[in-house]
């Protein structure tokens, strides 16, 4: 029986579960109309609403004040206002209601919200980071990225102690050994294995970049961050680097091995391979994680890291447990241990917890907008920039207007380096709301770059409506006073900035800059910069702090500063060297001597390091150490010069230009011709002495001699200007003397600029003495070689020229002397053996029409040390394949190319590819030589649409391969550089184009040849001499003409006189093969209007009274082997009168005229006869008026010879003249003894060309 006690309880109860219940529904229900709301704001502000946007997140945030999804949405609009002090505060009050926050604070730390204003107490940042170091239930892999902000943000506040008790929360390793560098040019040295990956001998020395020698060295010191930062230990840029380290585990157990790096990474356990990451990436710590297996005893982990693109080259590493926890009983040493190098154990790689987890959001809820731009953040903190693209553009298939997207989007193009994506979409930014901060700066960059100054100014004037005197605003100001040269307003705004807003390191340093230009005294630059160390303790400013001591000679302090540097960066050995060149000009040799050798310690294979470590033994009288020092920077680089000259001073060896003969230049000024001498010709070289040295494993230097004698205007002109040939990539330069020695002995100084000497006050009979020095320093697989080409004659006389080259004894090289001698005067010296190749009274090459160029007639010698050809392919092919890498939008383009899934062929495959790239990449075009040999990557070409010839072979090759076509490389050197050469092996290359290998075939293709359909190459190939880059290949060849589709022209003509003498003509030409080309470039992409004016001007040249009635093309768009032009025209007089008769010429397009270049009957150089066209027909059908008959109508002529054939055919049929003439070209060099013949086949055709057939009326009486 239940009692009444128990029925009041019940009813109690009862009411209390209803009462819960209605909470619960009332909750649910706030709860769901906030969401709403939060739906709606999103909705309004992707409808350009921002004002209605942020009311209806505020109502949102009044209905139900838990509601994170609210203010995670005004976050991101304050974001995109850069109020980034409001943003993060409505950020942070999320993270109180957010079930999960972890992700949420990964995914904002490299935000502006939270990077702009963490270092500001009333942010509450670092305080929320402080309680997340202290929260057991944080992520592990969250916490040490905490350790790691709170130990910079220490650092920044002198507090080192609590900096480094932060950083060492993070459990890195910090004991390495080192190995480096290896040669990862164009990012060659990803895939290639190098020793340390298959063996680990610590006192082995290895070979490595530029032939240098490496070895295996403990670092004795490593950043407060325990970054492994590879480039204080190594001095190379474009390499690759090991890490080297042993652990002992008591146990077999499960760990994740954690590694964050700058560059691209390989990551070994005990010899196998868990980590691999090609691209070059800047990111974070824990960024790769690998779950693995220690094995029990001792286990080998090495890192392998490199770069070739980007700045910065380290890593990190850190070992824990499943759960992010350090890993217990670990031992880990330098020392080499032994180790189960055949374990093999399971490799599991561990996606980032945040991303994983944003991912799961959108699959829940892919309406929620703010899901995608979290996920972006996550993946922009580590440089995942293709990963952030795609998933903005999938939040923008929901949100298509809604600017933060947009904003996202910039960041992430800028990462990816598509810049013009990024200018297309600030321009998107500023159409959907003109009033967004960050588009409207780019408006103002963009219009102070351009000198649009009062567009600049207004803008600048907007934003500063909208945000206030704020520091973007200011920086602006700066920008726009100090590019308009307004110097007052410039010092006055700098005043306003940095009073203002002292933690901003520009404007700090902009005042101490002014107030010591203003002043002259450094200590008012000085307490400006002290002022900001107390803000914010940081390496730039107490290096600038320390110049500024230096310049005002307070030692002292220079020195405390500097010391200061090394407390922040203990593992920088550039400080060291620093401080040992000051501390040497100071004659603090001591000091000096400790410093350099610290900095050798911690980089012990930088050669300048050791060549101060020369130096500053030199000055203690320590000959013998300094010499050691100096062979030690030789050693570890040959093309140290200033190491070389110091060591033979030490050595007592004279200058090693000593071993060469010189001549007297006096002596041969004054026995210098006059103009009498030499009536023809403008100037004379009285001397031209090269003497180059060639050292072992590569380096060379030369220094040239040049007398040129000018003996009127002509020479005047030519002379006056003079350019020394340097590649600036791998060469350097020193012009020793450069005047004008005038008829009394006096010397004029030559203006210099660069490598452009302007030799003033020239006269005729005035000497130019030129004498200048150039040191190459080649890289890669080719820097223990040297090549060189040089002429021993010119279209100027040469009275004495001289090439000498110094080889050591043990160096190997091959010689080639062209259309001279080959037998150079050999002097043996202590330094090696001197080649001497000479030649006196050389007269000048007198020019010709159509000769050959210099580089085939002219006296040329070739020496190379390259053994074959085989070794060039090798080395093009190291620097160029990597660049064919696929990229996502590789892949993306090519399914957009063969989006209809048609089944096609490979040689259709790979011509709508060679299409795609030709019509929409455009080519730059840019000398190969000199504009490095390496490409840019495929994917960048791609984004860019823009590259040179090696550029779109790149894109080509790289687009082929995910296609499953194979291509390859040629290097050409293309007709106009010379045919029939035989060249030695070397990079002597100006053009670069593709094989693709189809079926039973391969195709050659010119990517830069946007007119010719593919199968054909342009003319400027055909003839030229190219090197195929391919496994197997060893030597060179030609492109012959022949095994190409015939470039043919036919024309057909159709013409009918009327009685008054006028004519209506329709006119068919077809052009085929690589001729199809030239209809293309005058015509394709230029309205009906522009191309009747192209077509009447080339049609009006022999009719000026010519009316085009109609016109048409045929493929004109299409790159096809075929493409032609059809029209209709009226000639007013197409008939001429001559007495009682008519004239009729045949109007033969093209007709052939007097050529000046066979004005002379013979020859000294072969003719070269380039023609666009294998064979032209031409048909002309002339309907003539009724009564009307030629006379002599029959004809027929064909002449023929070694070079072309030319056949000629006339006749009458009933009124119908019909006419034929067909050129067919043979042959393209004609020698000087079918040379006579030929000038008479071309003025014979001439004449044919110009006859006039004579044309009476029939009397029928």
């Amino acid at each position: 029986m239940t009692t009444y006690k128990g029925m009041r309880q019940m009813k109690i109860s009862t009411k209390f579960f209803l009462f819960l219940m209605l909470v619960i529904v009332s909750t649910k229900l706030y709860s769901q109309n906030a969401d709403s709301l939060v739906q709606k704001a999103w909705n309004e502000w992707n409808s350009n609403n921002p004002n209605e946007a942020e009311k209806l997140f505020k109502l949102a945030i009044k209905t139900d004040n838990e509601n994170p999804r609210a203010y995670i949405g005004l976050s991101y609009l304050y974001t995109l206002q850069e109020k980034y002090d409001e943003a993060w505060q409505e950020f942070a009050k999320a993270l109180d209601y957010l079930p999960n926050k972890y992700p949420y604070i990964f995914s904002v730390w490299l935000t502006p919200k939270f990077t702009q204003i963490k270092d500001r107490e009333k942010a509450g940042i670092i305080k929320l980071l402080e309680s997340l170091a202290e929260d057991p239930n944080a992520k592990r892999d969250l916490q040490a990225a905490v350790y790691d902000v709170l130990g910079e943000y220490y650092e920044s506040k002198q507090n080192l102690k609590k900096a480094k008790e932060y950083f060492k929360k993070e459990n890195a390793i910090s004991d390495w050994t080192l190995i480096g560098p290896f040669e990862n040019i164009s990012a060659s040295g990803f895939d290639e294995v190098y020793p340390p990956e298959f063996e680990y001998n610590p006192d082995t020395t290895y070979e490595g970049k530029n032939s240098m020698p490496v070895w295996w060295f403990k670092i004795p010191a490593i950043r407060n961050d325990y970054w492994v930062d590879l480039t204080f230990y190594f001095s190379h840029n474009e390499a690759v680097y090991y890490g080297n380290t042993f652990l002992y585990s008591p146990v077999k157990q499960k760990v994740w091995i954690r590694v964050g790096t700058s560059g691209s990474l390989k990551t070994f356990l005990n010899d196998k391979l868990i980590i691999s990451c090609f691209d070059e990436n800047n990111n974070d710590l824990d960024t790769y994680i690998a779950e693995t297996f220690l094995e029990k005893g001792w286990n080998r982990l090495l890192v392998k890291c490199g770069y070739s693109e980007i700045t910065q080259c380290n890593f990190k590493v850190r070992i824990t447990d499943t759960l992010g926890n350090p890993v217990q009983g670990i031992i880990i040493t330098t020392d080499k241990q032994p180790y189960n190098s055949k374990s093999i154990s399971e490799v599991r790689i561990i996606p980032n917890f945040a991303e994983t987890f944003f991912q799961k959001k959108i699959e829940e809820n892919p309406d929620h907008p703010e899901n995608y731009l979290l996920l972006s953040d996550c993946y922009l903190r580590n440089d995942k920039a293709i990963e952030a693209e795609l998933v903005l553009r999938k939040g923008l298939s929901f949100y298509p207007n809604c600017p933060i997207f947009y904003l996202q989007l910039i960041e992430a193009y800028a990462r990816g380096e598509k810049y013009d994506e990024q200018i297309k979409t600030y321009e998107k930014l500023l159409q959907l709301d003109s009033s967004i901060p960050s588009a409207i700066s780019y408006r103002i960059n963009h219009c102070i770059r351009s000198e649009a100054f009062d567009e600049a100014e207004e803008l600048i004037q907007r934003l500063e409506r909208q945000e206030g005197e704020s520091e973007k605003v200011l920086q602006h100001k700066i920008d726009l006073y100090s590019k308009r040269g307004y110097i007052e307003k410039l010092i006055n705004i700098s005043n306003v900035a940095f009073n203002k807003y002292p933690h901003n390191w520009n404007f700090t340093y902009l005042q101490a800059f002014s107030a010591f230009q203003m002043t002259r005294k450094y200590s008012d630059a000085i307490k400006i910069l002290r002022k900001y160390l107390d803000i914010k303790y940081d390496k730039t400013c107490l290096y600038y702090l320390a110049d500024f001591y230096l310049e005002l000679g307070d030692f002292k302090n220079w020195e405390k500063t500097f010391m200061k540097l090394l407390e922040l960066q203990p593992a920088a050995p550039g400080y060291r060297y620093k401080m040992a060149e000051k501390y040497s000009e100071a004659q603090n040799l001591a000091k000096a001597e400790k410093s350099i050798l610290e900095a050798i310690q911690i980089c012990p294979g930088c050669a300048a390091y050791w060549n101060q470590y020369g130096t500053i033994l030199r000055m203690k009288g320590d000959t013998a150490g300094a010499i050691s020092a100096h062979k030690e920077a030789l050693r570890l680089d040959q093309t140290n010069f200033s190491a070389r000259e110091t060591l033979r001073k030490l050595e007592k060896k004279s200058s090693i230009y000593q071993n060469f003969e010189s001549y007297d230049v006096n002596s041969i000024i004054k026995k210098a011709p006059s103009a009498n001498d030499y009536p023809d010709d403008p100037a004379i070289y009285l001397l031209d002495d090269t003497k180059r040295v060639v050292y072992e494993r590569g380096a060379s230097e030369y220094v040239r001699e040049i007398l040129i004698k000018v003996f009127n205007n002509r020479g005047i002109d030519v002379f006056k200007e003079y350019t020394v040939d340097v590649n600036p990539y791998n060469e350097s330069y020193n012009i020793e003397k450069a005047v004008v020695i005038k008829k009394d002995g006096s010397e004029t100084k030559a203006d210099i600029d660069d490598n452009l000497i302007v030799f003033k006050s020239l006269e005729p009979n005035d000497i130019i003495y030129l004498k200048y020095r150039v040191r190459k320093q080649y890289g890669g697989r080719l820097a223990k070689h040297f090549w060189d080409r040089h002429n021993f004659n010119c279209f100027y006389p040469i009275k004495l020229l001289r090439y000498s080259l110094l080889v050591p004894e043990n160096v190997n090289f091959q010689h080639f002397a062209q259309n001279m001698p080959d037998n150079p005067d050999k002097k043996k010296t202590e330094d090696g053996i001197i080649y001497t190749w000479s030649i006196a009274d050389e007269p000048a090459i007198k020019e010709e029409p159509n000769m050959p160029t210099i580089e085939e007639i002219g006296k040329i010698l070739y020496v190379s040390s390259i053994t074959s050809w085989s070794e060039i392919i090798d080395w093009f092919s190291g620097i160029a394949q990597t660049k064919t890498r696929t990229s996502y939008e590789i892949k993306e383009q090519i399914d957009s190319i063969f989006i209809h899934n048609e089944e096609l062929t490979p040689v259709q495959k790979a011509e709508k590819i060679y299409n795609f790239i030709t019509e929409n990449i455009r080519y730059s075009s840019v000398s190969f030589r000199q504009s490095g040999l390496i490409p840019q990557k495929a994917r960048d070409v791609l984004v860019n649409r823009i590259g040179d010839c090696k550029d779109v072979a790149t894109l080509y090759i790289a687009m082929l391969k995910e296609i499953g076509i194979n291509a390859y490389y040629v290097l050409v050197k293309t007709r106009e550089e010379g045919t029939l050469i035989r060249s030695l092996p070397s990079i002597d290359f100006n053009h670069c184009i593709v094989a693709v290998e189809l079926p039973n075939k391969l195709q050659f293709c010119d990517l830069t040849a946007h007119y010719h359909p593919f199968g054909t190459l342009p003319d400027s190939d055909l003839g030229g001499f190219y090197l195929l880059i391919k496994k197997g290949e060893d030597k060179p060849n030609y492109f012959n003409a022949k095994d190409f589709p015939a470039r043919n022209v036919n024309r057909k003509v159709e013409i009918t006189v009327k009685e008054d003498g006028s004519a209506i003509i329709k006119k068919t030409f077809l052009r085929y093969g690589g001729a199809s080309y030239a209809y293309r470039e005058s015509y394709q992409g230029k309205s009906k209007k522009e191309q009747e004016e192209t077509l009447l001007n080339s049609l009006t040249k022999e009719h000026s009274d010519l009316k085009l009635l109609s016109f048409e093309f045929l493929d004109i768009d299409k790159k096809k082997l075929t493409t032609g032009i059809s029209f209709v025209c009226e000639i007013p007089e197409f008939l001429s009168e001559a007495g009682g008769f008519k004239l009729l010429k045949f109007p033969w397009t093209d007709a052939y005229e007097k050529w000046s270049a066979l004005s002379k009957g013979t020859r000294t150089y072969p003719f070269l006869y380039w023609t666009d066209t294998d064979t032209i027909t031409e048909e002309i059908n002339i309907t003539l008026p009724k009564g009307y008959r030629p006379v002599n109508p029959n004809y027929t002529l064909h002449l023929t010879n070694p070079v072309s054939d030319y056949i000629l055919e006339i006749k009458l049929n009933k009124n119908l003249l019909q006419g034929k003439r067909q050129m067919i070209y043979k042959k393209v060099r004609i020698s000087t003894a079918d040379y006579p013949k030929f000038r008479e086949f071309y003025n014979r055709i001439i004449k044919e060309d110009q006859k006039q057939i004579l044309i009476s009326k029939v009397n029928h009486n």
